[in-house]
């Protein structure tokens, strides 16, 4: 029979702190130890072998983000909001909450939901997302599938989910990062029309422009030096 110790104590400790183990982590964990998911779940999703076979912890739901459980010591004396309780880092969120480091489209692409039958691909410089159909693959863009995103998630979770998307993709993020007004005027040279484009458009209006891709090409290739 496998000790599942280390996971308890692992929730002990985190509880120690007043905050709960992510569900998304409990895996992770199993596998550190040497646990063999296949035999071990039988065939049962995390949340109901979790349920059945660790009755040292409950599960509670962050109400902010409802896909969001967490595990806490079965004898926890846990009040609502749990939502509370969800917190990533040592130091308490109402002390320090981070400012999104990201550009907007990112924000976007990791909340709002996938239409069946398409796929969402990412884009750096300046960042972009785009919905296309299943059999495209544009060039440059790096895939973002429907299990990083999470509608109605916060900013400090969709913080959490870009800095897992970029290392698991081995991608830096100094091209998604929000460009502060006083880089603003950095040289223009070398800018491709489709960047020109982006730079007129409203921030609040850009998740509702679509083009198709053989434009995006285009305006791609376009220079605002080959103008001169």
């Amino acid at each position: 029979m496998v000790d599942f110790d280390f996971l308890i104590e692992k929730v002990t400790q985190n509880w120690s702190e007043r905050r709960v183990l992510l569900m998304a982590q409990v895996k992770p964990l199993l596998v550190r130890n040497g646990v063999d998911l296949d035999a071990t779940l039988d065939g049962r999703q995390i949340k109901a072998w979790l349920e059945s076979d660790v009755p040292d912890i409950k599960l509670i739901k962050n109400e902010r983000e409802p896909t969001n459980w967490g595990l806490v010591p079965a004898d926890a004396d846990v009040s609502e909001p749990y939502s509370q309780y969800f917190v990533t880092g040592r130091t308490p969120s109402s002390k320090i909450k981070r400012a999104f480091p990201f550009q907007n489209a990112l924000r976007i692409a990791f909340t709002r939901p996938i239409e069946p039958g398409q796929k969402r691909w990412l884009f750096a410089g300046p960042a972009r997302y785009l919905d296309l159909p299943v059999t495209d693959k544009p060039e440059g863009g790096v895939e973002l599938t429907s299990s990083v995103i999470e509608p109605g998630a916060n900013d400090e979770r969709i913080i959490t989910l870009i800095e897992h998307w970029l290392v698991q993709n081995g991608l830096s993020n100094n091209h998604f990062l929000y460009e502060r007004p006083s880089m603003a005027h950095k040289s223009r040279a070398g800018r491709s029309a489709l960047h020109q484009l982006l730079d007129i458009i409203p921030i609040e209006d850009l998740e509702r422009v679509s083009l198709p891709l053989d434009i995006i090409r285009k305006l791609l290739d376009k220079s605002e030096d080959s103008r001169r």
